[in-house]
C-alpha cells in the first residue's frame, strides 16, 4: 500500500463545494506546492443566476475576497462563458481574467458525448471513455494548455475553473502538478476529490437526460471522477514524452524557462509540521 499523500484544503466557502488550494501537496526533490498560490474550483455564478450551479452570496464574498486571487483562468468555451458568464473575478477581486477556451467533451464540441448519449450514438460512458477523452484533450488542446501554465509561472495568486472543476481543470492542474514533479498518485488524488466533494453530480443534470429516454447509468461516468480515467491520461503522457516536462516543451510550446519560473512561483521547501507539547 502506497503512502497517503497530502490532501488539498477546502476553500471552505458556503456555497462551494468543489474549491480547493493545491498548497501542500508534494512535489520533486523534498518541496510542496506553496499555499495560497494555486486554487482550483467549480463555476461560480451571479446569485439568481440559475440553481445548478454554485452562486456568490452576500454571506460568502468576504471569504472569496480574502482568498487573495490576481488571475482567473476559464477553460470553458466562448458559448458556454456567453450563455453562463463567471462571476470570479467581481467574487475575489482578481485583477486580470484570462479565457483558455477547451470545448471537447461539452455541448456543441467537436466530441459532444452529451449530444452522442442523447442521440444513442453512444450507449452508455465509463472510465474508459473519460480517460480516452483527457488523453485527446492533451493532445489536441495542448498548445492551450501550456499558454495557460504560462500564465500560472508569472505567479499567483490564480484560480483556475471550468464548470464542474473536475475535466478541463483537473487536466490543467495534473499538467502543473506533473511540471512541478509531483507523484502521479498524489495528482490522481487531487483529481478524485472532486468525485468525493461532489458525489452524485449527474443528477443535476437528470431533467436533460429523462426527457430523451436515458437512463442515469449510462450517463452517470460522464460526471464523475474515476481515479482510474487520470491515471490513464497521465500513463499515456509518460508514454510519449517521459515526463509531464517533456510534454509541455516538446508539444505544449512551453520554453525551459517558463517551467523554471513556474517552479520557482509555486513550490517551497516541505518542512515538517512541529506539533506544540
Amino acid at each position: 500500500m502506497g503512502t497517503p499523500v497530502a490532501r488539498p484544503r477546502a476553500l471552505g466557502v458556503a456555497g462551494l463545494s468543489n474549491a480547493r488550494d493545491l498548497g501542500g501537496l508534494p512535489a520533486a526533490d523534498g518541496s510542496r506546492v506553496a499555499r495560497h498560490r494555486v486554487y482550483r474550483a467549480e463555476l461560480l455564478v451571479y446569485s439568481g443566476q440559475d440553481s445548478i450551479h454554485s452562486s456568490w452570496e452576500q454571506t460568502n464574498a468576504g471569504d472569496l475576497a480574502s482568498l487573495g486571487v490576481r488571475t482567473v483562468l476559464d477553460l470553458r468555451s466562448a458559448h458556454e462563458a456567453a450563455a453562463t458568464p463567471s462571476a470570479w473575478q467581481e467574487a475575489t477581486g482578481a485583477t486580470d481574467a484570462r479565457s483558455f477556451p477547451i470545448d471537447d467533451g461539452g455541448l456543441g464540441a467537436a466530441r459532444d458525448y452529451v449530444d452522442m448519449l442523447l442521440t444513442r450514438r453512444l450507449a452508455s460512458f465509463g472510465e474508459r471513455h473519460l480517460g480516452e477523452h483527457y488523453s485527446a484533450v492533451l493532445e489536441d488542446r495542448a498548445e492551450t494548455l501550456g499558454a495557460a501554465v504560462s500564465v500560472v509561472a508569472d505567479g499567483g495568486p490564480v484560480l483556475i475553473h471550468c464548470t464542474e472543476g473536475k475535466d478541463r481543470t483537473g487536466l490543467l492542474v495534473a499538467v502543473i502538478l506533473g511540471a512541478l514533479g509531483a507523484p502521479s498518485e498524489a495528482i490522481v488524488e487531487d483529481y478524485a476529490l472532486s468525485g468525493a466533494w461532489r458525489p452524485d453530480r449527474a443528477l443535476a443534470y437528470s431533467p436533460h437526460f429523462e426527457e430523451a429516454g436515458v437512463p442515469l447509468a449510462s450517463y452517470r461516468g460522464l460526471y464523475e471522477s474515476p481515479p482510474e480515467a487520470m491515471r490513464m491520461a497521465l500513463e499515456g503522457v509518460l508514454e510519449r514524452y517521459g515526463s509531464m516536462s517533456s510534454y509541455l516543451t516538446e508539444r505544449a510550446g512551453v520554453g525551459d524557462h517558463v517551467l523554471a519560473r513556474l517552479r520557482e512561483a509555486l513550490l517551497e521547501p516541505d518542512v515538517p509540521q512541529t506539533v506544540p507539547r
